[in-house]
């Protein structure tokens, strides 16, 4: 298989890696390519259609992308969902504000090209598409509040004490 010039592969998720380019379709239809988003640093966000344990995640994502987004952070959805129905039905409860990677495309990520075995899986990358940070112990925390502390402190702004509340 190879997608506009790239072979589907799995993707190198070790510390350090970068992570290639690949094209996908937004839930509004529109056909993005992961380099094209520009922000300075870019959370993978790949989530679990059956499991609810990652919607937690969400509000403090939404905070994120208010007060940081733009040119500082974006956040990229990837689902294991094979319905766009089900996938809009999941996340516009919760008010999920990211970019989502629409159904057919997202299950192919999530499940061949990231090789996804648990939900919620979480990568950090920066400008330079090299992975920061997989939420692993003794890396930099991208899940919850210490979320928001790690981009304060990538962005240069001193954090306060929401690192006490990470859960792994």
């Amino acid at each position: 298989d190879v997608e506009e010039g790239f072979a589907l592969e799995d993707f190198d998720l070790s510390l350090g890696a970068t992570i290639p380019d690949f094209a996908f379709r937004d839930s509004a239809g529109t056909t993005r390519r992961l380099y094209d988003l520009r922000s300075k640093y870019t959370l993978l966000f790949l989530w679990g259609i059956g499991c609810g344990a990652w919607a937690s995640d969400v509000p403090i994502y939404n905070s994120a992308l208010a007060r940081f987004g733009g040119a500082a952070v974006s956040i990229l959805g990837i689902s294991d969902a094979t319905d766009d129905v089900a996938i809009r039905n999941r996340l516009a409860p919760l008010g999920a504000n990211w970019i989502q990677v629409a159904a057919a495309e997202g299950s192919e990520l999530y499940l061949r090209r990231f090789r996804v075995f648990e939900s919620p899986t979480i990568i950090l990358i920066g400008s330079e598409h090299r992975i920061l940070s997989r939420n692993m112990p003794g890396e930099i925390p991208i899940r919850n509040a210490g979320f928001l502390d790690t981009l304060k402190n990538l962005l240069g702004e001193p954090a306060g004490d929401s690192a006490a509340q990470q859960t792994p």
